[in-house]
């Protein structure tokens, strides 16, 4: 082997005159390649061809995403998505598509927002319960306890958060006595404050008033079989 394929970076070819720089050599190309390999890496090239097939176009091999424009993008949609504990990101995407959002756009927190109001405006009462039934059957298991115990596991913060990624919703916590204690006894006056901006006291007084009677009735034998009433 001569000096020059020895000292070349077989990432970006670059070639070097020594040893100890080709050592110290760390190039986008090669940061790209490792972080491929790690689980979040794996997600983003899976996700980014999810994107692909969504809109009918082909799956591309991992060499190709190395160099993908969007490269960065779906590495920070990973972040993004996990930190805002989004639950569907096919559903995500699709509606990025449906509006011509490119992913550059994605991480952008009025996107995010928009998307919220989208789902809240939507989905029906019978979504909103299978998501948080299998919010709350999910959190069950990572934490080791049953549904029926799992507001002595969570903290207001969790729950806030829970909330405002739409994973549990007002619409079977505020008919959940367990969640109504947890909301008197185990929170702070600022947290109390949190709550109330999150679920608006009035607009959700005015949900229930117009909620026909066997969508609440769906809603208690929910609430009955997590173990929350």
């Amino acid at each position: 082997m001569n000096q020059k394929s020895e000292y070349k970076c077989k990432h970006c070819k670059h070639i070097f005159t020594s040893e100890i720089i080709f050592r110290k050599h760390s190039c986008k190309e090669m940061k790209r390649y490792n972080f491929l390999k790690t689980p979040r890496g794996i997600a983003s090239f899976i996700v980014y061809n999810e994107w692909r097939k969504l809109q009918f176009r082909k799956t591309i091999p991992k060499n190709t995403f190395l160099i993908s424009k969007y490269f960065d993008s779906f590495h920070r949609f990973i972040e993004f998505s996990n930190l805002k504990s989004m639950s569907n990101r096919r559903a995500y995407m699709t509606y990025m598509i449906s509006n011509t959002i490119p992913p550059y756009f994605w991480c952008d927190n009025d996107v995010y927002m928009q998307y919220i109001k989208y789902l809240d405006t939507t989905l029906v009462i019978e979504d909103w319960i299978s998501e948080t039934s299998e919010t709350i059957k999910e959190l069950s298991n990572i934490l080791g306890c049953p549904t029926s115990n799992i507001f002595d596991f969570l903290l207001p913060i969790d729950v806030i958060k829970l909330i405002t990624a739409r994973r549990v919703s007002p619409w079977i916590l505020l008919l959940s006595k367990k969640f109504l204690d947890f909301l008197v006894h185990k929170t702070t006056r600022e947290e109390k404050i949190l709550f109330n901006k999150i679920i608006d006291p009035v607009k959700w007084r005015k949900n229930f008033e117009c909620i026909i009677f066997n969508d609440k009735a769906s809603i208690i034998n929910e609430i009955k079989l997590l173990g929350i009433n």
